[in-house]
């Protein structure tokens, strides 16, 4: 376990509670892991090293505040980042080695956050921020835990920094010949959404009923929440997912996405999740999409259409 002590003053800047920009620094991306994490460790260049199986505690001195945690995937992969035992509302997020927000968990106050990705080869930087707007515990320390495994099909995954070169033309692509011909509404749910999103088209030993959800849907929890699935690679047990949610009308969490592996089931239904549970199948028609979605006692229901990115 590595322990954390006092603060320092970061380069990144904060409006709105949200992290915008970053003054980023380069170095080299090999590296190995700290028996300490001295300070400051504000920005890249003075980030803490991490390796798998880490499990971090540190403290947040003032609203606002950062820690930066850098570790490299050398062969592509799932990494998986946990933010437990928060005194106040601090949020996770996972960026690239040039500062590209690949994901964040950004629940309403003390609630656990969570990302699990799918990464390319690379440096990559774990993120815990302090809200700027609400109190902070100096006295008591968070949990962040790092793990990361190898994925049999990560090496077909299109490279995230190739997928924003590329941006123009792959996004809001869609695939050909796995589903009811188009054209499709254009998606309109208003959901933060990845720098780049690319849909493969699953190869043709795919069998139809897990081929047909690969594509966009949207839909609204309950009437009320809007949501959107995006399925970019399905292979014969498991798919490349993004799943992303608008701010809760009341206010509860904000809106925000995730990539990640999930498995698929032989009889057709995506799932995913430990603490909160979703699970989709595919209609008959093959236009909609049905989820479930479990947490203790609570469960919540959405339908989803297949809808056409904005290219």
């Amino acid at each position: 376990m590595i322990r954390r002590g006092a603060r320092g003053i970061g380069t990144f800047v904060v409006v709105g509670g949200l992290l915008l920009a970053v003054l980023w620094q380069p170095f080299a991306s090999g590296f190995a892991q700290a028996p300490e994490c001295p300070e400051p460790n504000d920005d890249p260049s003075t980030a803490c090293g991490i390796g798998g199986g880490t499990v971090i505690q540190s403290f947040i001195e003032r609203p606002g505040d950062l820690d930066l945690y850098r570790f490299t995937v050398e062969g592509g992969g799932q990494v998986s980042l946990d933010l437990s035992d928060l005194p106040a509302d601090y949020d996770l997020y996972l960026t690239d080695a040039g500062g590209g927000v690949l994901g964040q968990s950004v629940h309403e106050g003390t609630a656990p956050e969570r990302l699990v990705l799918t990464v390319q080869p690379g440096t990559y930087f774990a993120i815990v921020q302090a809200d700027p707007s609400r109190d902070v515990d100096s006295t008591r320390p968070y949990t962040l835990r790092f793990s990361s495994q190898d994925l049999p099909i990560a090496a077909s995954v299109p490279s995230l920094e190739a997928g924003r070169a590329q941006a123009s033309e792959h996004e809001g692509a869609e695939p050909t010949g796995t589903g009811p011909s188009g054209p499709w509404p254009t998606c309109g749910q208003p959901t933060p959404m990845p720098p780049s999103v690319r849909v493969v088209t699953p190869q043709s030993t795919i069998p139809q009923s897990l081929a047909q959800f690969s594509g966009s849907w949207e839909g609204r929890w309950g009437n009320t929440l809007p949501s959107r699935l995006i399925v970019e690679q399905v292979a014969d047990d498991a798919a490349i997912i993004v799943y992303a949610w608008a701010d809760h009308p009341s206010g509860r969490f904000k809106g925000g996405w995730y990539r990640e592996r999930v498995q698929l089931t032989p009889g057709g239904q995506l799932h995913w999740g430990d603490q909160a549970r979703f699970a989709f199948t595919i209609a008959g028609d093959g236009l909609s999409v049905d989820g479930v979605r479990e947490e203790g006692n609570d469960v919540s229901r959405v339908t989803m259409f297949r809808c056409q990115l904005r290219g």
